[in-house]
């Protein structure tokens, strides 16, 4: 379940924006990924609950995939048209806060 979630964090920064076969390798390459960060964070440092290890992992897949598609759609668009609202950030900023912090299914 904590794969499946770190996953879907991971490829929310490209949903629009994706073909089925571009989200179907991403699922693969995380799953992996997620097991391989799962492994060095259980050997390295202490996740009691392992909300930081979905959270951390799938922010941090968001962040990477989301620069490559802006690297690429840079060439198609304006960056005026790729940037968002600035109530747009926020909506997502506080909805991220309210499911870290409200959803207690994670800790167990």
């Amino acid at each position: 379940m904590r794969c499946g979630l770190a996953s879907i964090i991971g490829a929310s920064s490209i949903v629009g924006r994706a073909t089925p076969l571009e989200m179907f390798v991403l699922a693969i390459v995380s799953t992996f990924a997620f097991e391989l960060n799962r492994q060095i964070v259980a050997n390295v440092s202490i996740d009691q609950f392992g909300s930081f290890t979905v959270f951390g992992f799938g922010g941090f897949v968001s962040l990477g995939t989301g620069l490559i598609y802006l690297c690429i759609e840079k060439k198609k668009r304006t960056l005026k048209e790729l940037s968002a609202l600035n109530s747009t950030s926020s909506l997502s900023l506080l909805g991220s806060l309210f499911i870290f912090l409200l959803v207690p299914i994670l800790a167990f």
